[in-house]
């Protein structure tokens, strides 16, 4: 565990034009759960037919469920630095982590790990040089110290995939200081989804074919990461004076499109995640929003809430204008993107991907391939590629994905080198991050 103190830039407090709210510094905790690997179309209030999220599905019949949300990439470390940031994948750089080949695990132990820059600052830094007491657990290796996520929490604690029980024990022996020292930040990410998938009593019941077994132990996780969020909920009383955020770093595969797990393709089954909002005591009537939204919008959405003055180079807007009940922007107003990359050990990338999500289409582009085209109006699972047929609409897209990229802000990408444990290249074959 380490325990790490480092302060953000001193922020202003201010009221955002147009916002109803008073001007007094916001008083309510701030919470982030994110829960890796969870699908959106695997919850009941996102229609699937199974009940995986009894509690998540109470939460979401009072707080602002989007019903579009997406991750910036495939895989946790580019995805969650996005929320960290609100910056794309190729801004921050954090694009490299520990989903290595294996032939960079067989010819070198010592790996090149992308890692948030020291000039960007985070969500945390954000809230703590806003006077807030900030807390972070996770129990995915990739979000660590090493990595940059560590940067503004007073206590941060990070291990390898020992489940929600040891992430909830972790909670409770912090829980006294916590609630001590005044109005606080914390981020959760439970990893229980994530392959292995494990079989939870009472509700896992065997299937008979790999597929349908698959699933069933995954959706099992979904549940039994359900009750412990529920478990915390009650036991830190976050129904009160708490605004609680609820969402996922990515999707996961399940033979959708021929394939498994995730970081693999840019397709809806890993980019669309769930995102839930509740604003303290529930006051904000429960709301479906129908706009396109993404990770990088939960930094802006956080700084509203706290009353804090826009972020200069936040990729993402807020959306509490949504989640207050007063409208939010023009779902039509802008598209959103997408990044995945890998590499072996020598050479260029093997897998360069860029996915575009506009109102009516979805581009996904892949060095060295043609570019694929979905009309995200009729064909959300995106079985029809239209590429061939819409050329002229594939090059204006494509035209667009190269300015977006032209255009942003570009931080020099900062890395960190680690050397690997036999036990750490067993754990990390044994989660599927050594193809």
């Amino acid at each position: 565990m380490w325990n790490i103190r480092r302060g953000g830039a001193a922020l202003t407090l201010a009221v955002l034009a147009g916002c109803a709210e008073t001007s007094a510094p916001q008083t309510a905790n701030i919470v982030v759960i994110v829960v890796d690997t969870l699908r959106a179309d695997h919850l009941p209030f996102h229609g699937y037919h199974k009940d995986t999220a009894p509690f998540l599905t109470g939460l979401a019949g009072e707080a602002t469920v989007f019903d579009n949300a997406y991750s910036t990439s495939s895989w946790t470390a580019p995805a969650t630095a996005s929320l960290f940031t609100s910056l794309d994948p190729i801004q921050h750089g954090v694009v490299t982590g520990r989903n290595i080949g294996r032939k960079l695990r067989i010819a070198n132990p010592t790996v090149t790990l992308g890692k948030i820059p020291d000039e960007i600052e985070t969500l945390p830094e954000v809230l703590k040089a806003a006077g807030y007491a900030t807390y972070g657990v996770s129990d995915n290796f990739n979000i660590s110290q090493e990595l940059g996520f560590a940067q503004g929490f007073d206590r941060f604690d990070t291990d390898w995939y020992r489940g929600a029980d040891r992430i909830n024990d972790v909670l409770k022996s912090w829980r006294p200081g916590i609630e001590e020292n005044g109005k606080y930040f914390l981020y959760i990410h439970y990893i229980d989804p994530h392959i292995p998938y494990n079989g939870h009593e009472p509700w896992y019941e065997q299937a008979g074919d790999r597929r349908r077994d698959t699933l069933a132990r995954y959706d099992s996780e979904i549940s039994f990461v359900d009750a412990r969020i529920r478990e915390m909920y009650d036991l830190f009383g976050w129904n009160e004076e708490t605004f609680l955020i609820v969402t996922s770093d990515h999707g996961e595969e399940f033979w959708d499109h021929g394939g498994t797990l995730h970081d693999k393709t840019l397709y809806d089954e890993v980019l669309h995640v769930p995102l839930v909002m509740r604003t303290p005591g529930g006051e904000r009537a429960a709301a479906r929003v129908s706009e396109h939204v993404s990770l990088v919008d939960l930094l802006p959405t956080i700084r509203d809430f706290a009353r804090l003055e826009p972020g200069e180079h936040d990729l993402g807007v807020s959306l509490m204008g949504s989640v207050r009940g007063g409208g939010g922007r023009d779902e039509h107003s802008r598209n959103l993107y997408a990044h995945l990359l890998k590499r072996q050990a020598y050479g260029p990338p093997t897998l360069d991907m860029r996915a575009l999500i506009h109102p009516e289409w979805k581009l996904i582009t892949r060095a060295g391939h043609p570019s694929m085209l979905f009309d995200y109006a009729k064909d959300r699972e995106e079985r029809t590629d239209l590429a061939t047929t819409l050329p002229e609409r594939v090059r204006d897209l494509e035209a667009e994905v190269g300015e977006f990229e032209t255009n942003i802000q570009r931080y020099t990408h900062a890395s960190v080198r680690i050397d690997l444990t036999a036990e750490e290249r067993r754990q990390l074959e044994a989660l599927g991050y050594i193809d």
